[in-house]
């Protein structure tokens, strides 16, 4: 439900499904726009050992972080992501 937008090998802005959804309620035609008609605020970028922790915090505030590894993004973790780490954990 998130995508990042990456320019360079940097994130620079996410669309998500919310934000889509938010955009067809106003009349603009996603089909003729561009990216950055529906894009939103780039997410936060951690290192890949970040402790789960830090990230539960971050993600109360965010929709999802971009893990990091050697100056590349690898990954993206969302709060979905988070639940089933934790349900497998129990």
């Amino acid at each position: 439900s998130q995508l990042p937008v990456m320019h360079a090998g940097q994130s620079i802005g996410m669309i998500t499904e919310r934000g889509v959804l938010a955009k067809l309620g106003t009349g603009i035609n996603i089909d003729k726009g561009k990216v950055e008609d529906v894009m939103e605020d780039a997410c936060p970028t951690i290192p890949e050992n970040t402790p789960l922790q830090i990230i539960t915090q971050m993600l109360d505030y965010n929709s999802a972080v971009l893990v990091k590894k050697k100056g590349k993004i690898t990954g993206i973790i969302t709060k979905s992501d988070l639940l089933k780490t934790l349900l497998k954990a129990r």
